[in-house]
């Protein structure tokens, strides 16, 4: 009596015993708020890491100030004129001289004003 191999397959797949599964309840308001909580303890972690690099200097590169500070003693930006979409005229007062700037996507030109011509004429 030789059975074959599928249908001792078939024999032991019928008389396996059904996998018990795990009976899971549903989630719980307690659980929820614990999650919220804790959500938000790590974000205010964060914001007070922030804070601290901040203070310390670190976020400098990324902060629109750091420019601001950069720029310099006795320079300022006296006018500005927007040309085109993609170029802008500045004229900079820069301790004693005088500089008309010309920014573009292409590239940036630099010219000395002399004293006696205006930027407007």
């Amino acid at each position: 009596m030789s059975l074959s191999f599928a249908a001792v397959v078939i024999g032991m797949i019928a008389g396996a015993a059904p996998i018990r599964f795990r009976a899971e309840q549903g989630g719980t308001a307690a659980g929820v708020v614990q999650a919220l909580v804790l959500a938000v303890m790590l974000l205010g972690a964060v914001l007070g890491l922030l804070l601290w690099a901040r203070r310390k200097g670190w976020l400098d590169p990324w902060l629109r100030q750091a420019g601001a500070r950069a720029q310099g003693e006795g320079m300022r930006n006296t006018r500005t004129l927007r040309l085109s979409r993609k170029t802008t005229l500045h004229e900079v007062q820069w301790q004693d001289r005088r500089l008309l700037i010309v920014e573009s996507t292409a590239s940036v030109q630099v010219h000395m004003l002399e004293e006696g011509r205006d930027a407007g004429s």
